[in-house]
């Protein structure tokens, strides 16, 4: 993706597989600098699958990553010990902005990893993070939705609705792998089939019978284009893909970190932009905490809107 591309209105598919693939690209560099900090020889992860690794030592090197390559997994790695205890000159601006970017990215990931398999529980307590975050972009609408959903259902709701409520979070239609989505979706369905049953005519056209014979009907069309598309391999016809091949891409990502080290703190570093560490300041407008961050409120949004009024008047 190039930045004119990126900067011009990206629709969310777009926007979410550069997540994706920027967070993979990221997280595989943080790996291959700390095998080349503990071992010399070892300068690729091919080396590192070479040697056979045990699933103990792979899980104890990724709990380290965890904790040291990624925003507030560390007091090393926490943003306001960096800003208040490193002389400026001795600061890394660079590296600062890729143990935040970590975070967003993994934050993200896990999101829409949980959402796509369905699993409520783990949804539930990434609810906290994300309601600091859209309160430190100034999305008060979004955290006051979330907190009040969470407090209702776990404090508010009898068990028989919250038992109903909490587990019909996520469905799945299609019943794939993989393929559960927010009940809105299911919602919006429902309104539009709603609509139709409210708005979609009378007479012959709309008795049982005649549903029953255009069902018949559509049936015999769909299996008529399957025939057509089986028989002369249409696929081209198609707008399912498949997943891209994002070899060639990150190794060219590859050449680029192994040239810059965003994951190697480099003392001196500036940085052109400079990322925010809005789950903090978030927390801080939530609980009405004061510190170093305190300015920074005054750089997000403030203003109460008629959603974020009504929201809020709704939660009491």
């Amino acid at each position: 993706l190039s930045t004119g591309e990126i900067s011009s209105g990206a629709g969310f598919r777009r926007m979410q597989d550069l997540i994706m693939h920027e967070g993979i690209a990221l997280r595989l560099d943080a790996w291959t600098m700390e095998l080349q900090r503990r071992d010399q020889t070892c300068t690729t992860l091919d080396d590192f699958a070479a040697s056979c690794p045990t699933k103990e030592s792979i899980t104890e090197l990724s709990d380290y990553l965890a904790g040291n390559y990624v925003s507030g997994g560390q007091e090393s790695t926490d943003i306001f010990v960096l800003h208040t205890g490193t002389p400026a000159a001795q600061q890394d601006y660079q590296c600062e902005n890729i143990l935040l970017m970590h975070k967003y990215f993994l934050l993200y990931e896990e999101m829409s990893y949980t959402m796509n398999q369905g699993d409520i529980g783990r949804l539930e307590t990434l609810f906290p993070p994300w309601i600091s975050i859209f309160r430190g972009t100034g999305k008060h609408k979004y955290a006051s939705h979330m907190a009040k959903f969470l407090s209702d259902v776990h404090f508010v709701y009898p068990l028989k609705l919250w038992h109903a409520v909490h587990y019909n979070l996520l469905v799945n239609p299609t019943g794939l792998p993989g393929k559960f989505c927010g009940v809105d979706w299911v919602e919006e369905s429902m309104i539009n089939l709603y609509t139709k049953h409210t708005f979609g005519g009378s007479g012959p056209n709309y008795t049982q019978k005649r549903v029953i014979e255009e069902s018949t009907l559509i049936k015999i069309f769909h299996d008529c284009h399957n025939n057509i598309e089986r028989n002369f391999c249409l696929t081209s016809i198609t707008s399912k893909h498949g997943l891209p091949n994002l070899s060639k891409s990150l190794e060219m990502v590859k050449i680029y970190t192994e040239k810059y080290k965003p994951n190697v703190h480099q003392p001196g570093r500036k940085a052109i932009y400079k990322v925010s560490d809005v789950m903090d300041l978030g927390q801080h407008i939530i609980f009405n905490l004061g510190g170093a961050v305190g300015d920074l409120e005054e750089k997000v949004n403030q203003a109460v809107e008629e959603d974020d009024l009504a929201t809020e008047l709704c939660s009491w």
